[in-house]
């Protein structure tokens, strides 16, 4: 007879990690989008006008932002497919953001929101990939 998973009771703090995840990664969806197709061109900008610089850098940062979205909503569902999807948007955000920083001046890099900003588009998709290993371990995440 087939084993059928079955998970435990869904904890209230997934709800929340996952609503902070999915907030976090619209707004740096939208500030893609807005970048990529200029739909509100007098609004700022968080993340989007960084000196990317090279192909792979660029595809590395939108990888990012739409992995990012995806983990999040996968999360929020309760899918362990979030482990991966979250470690690939740690994977790739962490690619662009040293091409970033090496690529700017240091003090550019130490000036603020900046300073703020490059190591929370790292932080972020690690704190989300880790939180959904421990989920998925504890037998939350099916």
């Amino acid at each position: 007879m087939p084993q059928t998973a079955t998970a435990t009771a869904r904890p209230a703090h997934l709800t929340l990690v996952a609503v902070i995840l999915l907030a976090a990664y619209a707004a740096l969806t939208a500030d893609y989008l807005n970048d990529r197709f200029e739909l509100l061109p007098d609004a700022p900008y968080l993340l989007a006008k960084l000196p990317y610089g090279a192909l792979w850098a660029q595809v590395s940062w939108s990888l990012t932002v739409w992995l990012g979205l995806a983990g999040a909503l996968f999360l929020a569902w309760r899918d362990d497919a979030a482990v991966l999807i979250l470690f690939a948007a740690f994977v790739t955000g962490l690619a662009a953001m040293i091409k970033v920083s090496l690529s700017l001046p240091l003090s550019v890099l130490t000036a603020m929101p900046l300073a703020a900003l490059i190591p929370a588009a790292v932080l972020a998709p690690l704190l989300g990939w880790l939180y959904a290993r421990a989920m998925k371990r504890a037998g939350v995440l099916i």
